[in-house]
């Protein structure tokens, strides 16, 4: 429980003290401590009545232990009780001494009921003055608050005039953008075709340019190809030159011949020498006629290799002329195929010069034709958007038109304008009509519309109704022509049964 008890400050700190709060408090416990003592005994009955005697054996808890646990918790609620009743208590004497000491500080201990009420009429006349000083000044924060409204509307105002600025700048910054984007989009358009054909020049050029790149590369290795064979000509000749000595001219036997026939000659002469120092003239003569017939056979082979030399010399000048002209018509054979060669190598880097150059001109082509191809739809989008902006500006102006010529269809009949007028061009034309005006003539064709859709159904369901009474008109008249039929066969039937019958009587008859 709370008690009422609040301390204000000041002289009048205990001016809410409420001192009856624990005697209501005390009377509250008695109440509870009755109610739970008349619960225990009606506990304490039920257990009792429900008990038996003698009690039965074998339970776990007999009655009285049941009653004894009941004891102890009233015990201990009595306990709690008691407790919680000094609490009160002892707060009620609290109570009374703070505001006994509350009544000798406000100086109204031992005053009179009439002198109480007059310090309290005091109060209340200093807490009505300050009411009053509260209501003024509230009043002059009202007032405060109401130029404020007003400046926040003035402000509002201004910031709506600024909005709607705004708006209108935003929109013509818009159809700005929307013109700027389609002659942008013409410039780039532009723009890139030049570029491209620029580019195009450059391209060309620089192809152009490693064209003769590859001309003076071509040339210059065919020239050095030249010299590389001229080269292992000259290797090869001189190869087969030594090789010629070596075998055919055999130079290398006949210088060993020549050294052994000197060797011989020398020999001889150093014996002839020594015979003649010796003495031995037979021998002496014998060598010098040996070397008589060695000399005279040297002669004669030295005239027959001079002969056998200038024939040679003769065949020799003749197989190289021979050779020099083969060797002419080799190398004008050579010069032909080179000069065949290089035309044939120019043929194909002219050839694969063109197909590149024709692969990179399809390409920049594709290219281009993509580029084109996205420049007329984003201009063919820019057309559509312009042209549904300047429909809906033609909408717009033509409902402002509506609303500024709304006032004209209330005017009387002949207060009103024309329905055609004469155009610039002397042709006379319909004036357009306002909005009202159209929506009434829609309203009639609307309800003229209704009024033949009815007619029509009516006519319809007419028709209908016609239509089904000749089917009945029909189907009775069948209906009797059947039931005629019948009765006529039926006749029939019965007349012819009595024809029979009568001839079989005249035969009877007559037999």
């Amino acid at each position: 429980r709370i008690r009422w008890a609040r301390v204000r400050g000041g002289a009048g700190g205990m001016a809410g003290v409420d001192v009856s709060e624990g005697a209501r408090e005390l009377v509250d416990l008695s109440a509870e401590s009755v109610a739970m003592l008349g619960e225990h005994l009606k506990q304490i009955g039920d257990l009792i009545g429900d008990s038996q005697q003698p009690p039965k054996t074998g339970m776990p808890r007999t009655i009285a232990m049941k009653v004894n646990d009941k004891l102890e918790m009233y015990k201990a609620y009595c306990a709690d009780v008691a407790r919680r009743k000094a609490e009160i208590e002892q707060k009620t004497k609290e109570d009374y001494d703070r505001i006994t000491a509350w009544r000798k500080e406000c100086g109204t201990e031992g005053s009179t009921m009439v002198e109480e009420m007059e310090i309290l009429y005091a109060k209340v006349r200093e807490q009505k003055h300050m009411i009053a000083e509260e209501q003024r000044k509230l009043a002059e924060e009202k007032e405060r608050v109401a130029m404020l409204i007003d400046t926040v509307k003035q402000r509002e105002q201004k910031m709506h005039q600024l909005a709607l600025a705004v708006i209108e700048k935003k929109d013509l910054l818009r159809v700005d953008r929307a013109m700027r984007v389609g002659v942008c989009s013409w410039l780039q358009c532009t723009f890139d075709n030049i570029k491209f054909k620029f580019k195009a020049d450059q391209e060309k050029e620089r192809l152009k340019i490693e064209h003769h790149k590859r001309l003076r590369k071509a040339a210059a290795e065919r020239r050095l190809k030249g010299i590389e064979r001229e080269r292992t000509r000259r290797v090869l000749q001189q190869t087969f030159l030594a090789m010629q000595e070596e075998t055919v001219e055999m130079r290398a036997l006949r210088q060993l011949e020549e050294i052994r026939r000197r060797y011989e000659d020398h020999v001889l002469v150093l014996e002839a020498q020594l015979a003649q120092a010796l003495g031995d003239e037979e021998k002496a003569k014998q060598l010098v006629a040996e070397q008589v017939r060695r000399m005279e056979e040297e002669k004669r082979k030295a005239r027959e290799a001079e002969k056998a030399m200038r024939d040679a010399q003769k065949d020799a000048r003749a197989a190289r002329v021979e050779r020099d002209k083969a060797l002419q018509e080799r190398d004008d054979a050579l010069k032909v195929a080179d000069e065949q060669m290089r035309l044939r190598k120019i043929a194909e880097d002219e050839r694969d010069a063109a197909k590149e150059e024709a692969a990179d001109a399809k390409e920049r082509a594709d290219h281009y034709m993509e580029a084109m191809i996205k420049a007329e739809q984003a201009q063919r989008d820019l057309e559509d958007l312009v042209r549904k902006k300047n429909k809906k500006i033609a909408t717009l102006q033509r409902m402002l038109t509506e609303l500024g010529a709304e006032s004209d269809s209330d005017a009387p009949p002949d207060e009103r304008p024309p329905a055609f007028f004469v155009n610039e061009a002397g042709v006379k034309v319909p004036r357009p009509r306002t909005r009202k005006e159209r929506m009434c003539m829609a309203y009639r064709e609307a309800e003229t519309a209704r009024w033949e859709l009815r007619l029509g159904m009516a006519a319809m369901v007419d028709k209908e109704c016609a239509n089904r009474k000749t089917l009945e008109r029909v189907v009775g008249q069948l209906t009797t022509s059947q039931r005629e039929v019948k009765e006529v066969r039926w006749a029939h039937k019965v007349l012819h049964e009595d024809l029979e019958a009568a001839v079989a009587e005249a035969r009877r008859q007559r037999v």
